[in-house]
């Protein structure tokens, strides 16, 4: 209920209104007396399992299934704050926090949270974190509201599949072509920013989306440091299936390591077929960048 990265009252806090009804010995009339024991229930339950975090997702994802129990619940209170100014102003702020907090889940937030720097349900403690909130890191991961835009403009328009099944290393066959300037700089700590080329040189079609990322194509990359792999990672979907002989303009960002020195960044076309594996073909570009203090 109050976990700061999967809580009721800090994702939805006008739900705390609906606790006036959970005065058993002052029930309302009717069926709407029993919903409070069916809320109850349903935490209890979920409460009772180890994953009770959701795994991944945004938001206290087990108990969406009682917000329409919990709003009508919160009716009575609701109209008696309502009477006096002090009282809608209170709901007014508790309904508008719930309201941007779900406009940075829907159009802001990507997986960013749940698989960096540890996978999300990993460790209790992740969802206990005060010092790295899933809402605040959303939010700065910037608007994403539009990044399927080209994928279903691309749906009504182009007749050619993309199919959603295994690849072979020669079907990931491409280039990668770098259009900023070399070498590469970079401040540490900050994003890095690539102005780049994909190409597909393959006879199959690269899919660009799938639910949960699996069998689609992704532009990857990873850190190298003295031909040691390091823990920075990440990677951007393509903007639309891409299809044999195309090329698609893209715009990445990249994490950066923390320490100042030299490193090798390394760009990737890759099938997702995990969480954290993959399949690469010929599309690949690997180069020095030199990451400054300031």
């Amino acid at each position: 209920m109050v976990s700061p990265n999967r809580g009721l009252l800090v994702y939805t806090p006008a739900a705390a209104l609906a606790l006036p009804a959970f005065r058993l010995w002052r029930t309302p009339h009717g069926w709407l007396a029993y919903l409070p024991f069916g809320i109850v229930g349903y935490l209890l339950l979920y409460s009772a399992w180890f994953g009770w975090w959701g795994g991944y997702c945004f938001g206290p994802r087990f108990l969406t299934d009682t917000l329409p129990a919990i709003i009508l619940c919160m009716a009575g209170p609701v109209e008696r704050l309502w009477r006096r100014p002090a009282g809608r102003a209170a709901v007014a702020t508790l309904v508008g926090w719930g309201f941007l907090v779900q406009i940075v889940g829907v159009y802001y937030a990507d997986k960013s949270w749940d698989v960096a720097p540890l996978p999300g349900g990993s460790r209790l403690n992740r969802e206990w974190d005060w010092s790295d909130l899933q809402i605040v890191r959303g939010a700065r991961s910037g608007f994403h509201g539009t990044e399927l835009a080209p994928l279903l403009l691309q749906t009504l328009t182009d007749r050619v599949a993309a199919e959603l099944r295994p690849m072979t290393t020669a079907e990931l066959a491409g280039e990668i072509d770098l259009h900023n300037a070399v070498p590469l700089r970079a401040t540490r700590g900050r994003a890095l920013h690539l102005d780049l080329s994909v190409i597909n040189r393959s006879l199959a079609t690269w899919p660009a989306f799938s639910d949960y990322g699996y069998l689609q194509c992704k532009l990857a990359y990873r850190w190298w440091s003295e031909g040691r792999l390091r823990p920075e990672s990440g990677g951007a979907a393509l903007p639309y299936n891409l299809a044999a002989g195309k090329a698609a303009e893209m715009q990445m960002s990249v994490d950066t390591p923390n320490s100042p020195g030299v490193y090798e960044l390394e760009l990737v076309v890759v099938q997702v077929l995990d969480v954290d594996k993959g399949l690469s073909g010929g599309a690949t570009l690997r180069g020095p960048v030199q990451v400054e203090a300031y």
